[in-house]
């Protein structure tokens, strides 16, 4: 299940009064609700094919898995989406010697409020606030959702 992130966004040419002008509106498949304006340029993911892609690299890793926790976000708008999985049964110490268990995650976004971003990482054990510290990733693949933005890039970068 993808909650949220599980819907189709679209995109359509613009047009004025006086014909088309540049850039893509994209928009919810299903309700039509508008989602943002971009350049032509812009090239984003759908949020299934992004979580789909961290769900592969969990499966085919040698992780404990039974306790996983995923979490997956998505904006009112459907404009912006992070998927975060924890594996509380993934221990190593963190840079500054504290225990940790690995976290791996995606953001990204159809309205350009962020690039697309695939990351390992460690959520510290013993912090009351959950911190996840990005200090010293393990692993991070950020790139501007332009043409260079390719998935399985992304995926041999943090091939844990």
């Amino acid at each position: 299940s993808y909650g949220d992130a599980g819907v189709n966004i679209g995109s359509s040419t613009l047009y004025s009064q006086w014909g088309q002008v540049p850039g893509l509106a994209w928009y919810e498949e299903e309700s039509g609700t508008y989602v943002a304006k971009t350049s032509e340029k812009y090239k984003p993911t759908q949020y299934t094919e992004s979580i789909d892609a961290i769900r592969r690299v969990l499966d085919s890793g040698d992780f404990n898995t039974t306790a996983i926790q995923e979490s997956i976000q998505v904006s009112e708008n459907f404009g912006m989406m992070a998927a975060t999985y924890v594996l509380p049964e993934v221990n190593f110490e963190s840079p500054d010697g504290d225990p940790a268990c690995l976290s791996v995650g995606v953001i990204t976004s159809f309205d350009g409020t962020w690039k697309f971003e695939m990351m390992a990482s460690g959520t510290l054990n013993f912090c009351l606030n959950s911190q996840v510290f990005l200090r010293n990733p393990i692993a991070l693949y950020a790139v501007r959702h332009r043409a260079k933005l390719d998935i399985e890039t992304g995926l041999a970068c943090i091939n844990i």
